[in-house]
C-alpha cells in the first residue's frame, strides 16, 4: 500500500507543478538528501522564489523532482537550516549532505561533480 501511496503522490505533485506548463521541457532529478550520512525525511523542495512545491523526501531521504530547463536553484526546507541547492545539468541523480555541505553529481551513474552548497542558519 505504501508503494501505491507513493507514487500517486509524485503523480499527483507532477500535475499540480507543472499542469500549467507541461509544454516546457523537464529534467527528472533523482536526490538523495543526508545529514552525517543518515536520511533527511519530510524535506521539502521549492522552486526558488516560487512557492511551488517539487517534492518531499521519503523515509531514505529521497525524492524525484521534475525540474522546468529554466530553473537552475531550488531551496529545500527542513526544520533547521535554510538550504540553497544549486542544479548542474546534465545530471538525474545528487547526493546532498547538509554536514558537509557538499552536493555530489551524477549522470548516467557516474559522478560529474561535487559542489559546496549555500546553507544558512536562520
Amino acid at each position: 500500500m505504501k508503494k501505491v501511496l507513493i507514487i500517486l503522490l509524485l503523480s499527483f505533485n507532477h500535475l499540480i507543478v507543472f499542469g500549467a506548463t507541461l509544454n516546457e521541457y523537464q529534467d527528472t532529478i533523482k536526490v538523495r538528501l543526508l545529514i552525517d550520512k543518515e536520511p533527511i525525511i519530510g524535506a521539502s523542495f521549492y522552486i526558488k522564489d516560487k512557492n511551488i512545491q517539487l517534492g518531499t523526501t521519503d523515509l531514505n531521504g529521497e525524492v524525484i523532482l521534475y525540474i522546468p530547463e529554466n530553473v537552475y536553484v531550488i531551496n529545500v526546507s527542513v526544520m533547521g537550516p535554510y538550504i540553497e541547492l544549486k542544479i548542474i545539468r546534465p545530471v538525474d541523480f545528487v547526493i546532498f549532505d547538509v554536514y558537509t555541505k557538499r552536493a555530489t553529481f551524477f549522470f548516467k551513474n557516474k559522478k560529474i561533480k561535487t559542489k559546496r552548497q549555500l546553507i544558512k542558519i536562520h
